[in-house]
């Protein structure tokens, strides 16, 4: 079931507990990487971050509880 998180602590939560973290891509687009995904080509960026790139963009995180994925939209 995909459901849209915009509570900071919500995200955080739902990120640690999947073992997800914040990256940016190349062409300045945020988004997630668990650590055996292969992030050739997207950095490592912190909540402080994060958090002011997903507002300045108007997005928010979606993410689905049985199939454990997140992503920015």
């Amino acid at each position: 079931m995909q459901r849209t998180l915009t509570d900071h602590g919500q995200i955080l939560h739902w990120a640690g507990r999947h073992e997800r973290f914040p990256v940016r891509a190349a062409d300045g687009s945020i988004g997630f990487a668990g650590h055996d995904d292969d992030t050739e080509g997207r950095t490592p960026i912190g909540w402080q971050e994060f958090f002011p790139a997903l507002a300045k963009a108007r997005q928010a995180v979606v993410v689905d509880d049985e199939a454990a994925t997140i992503e920015v939209k």
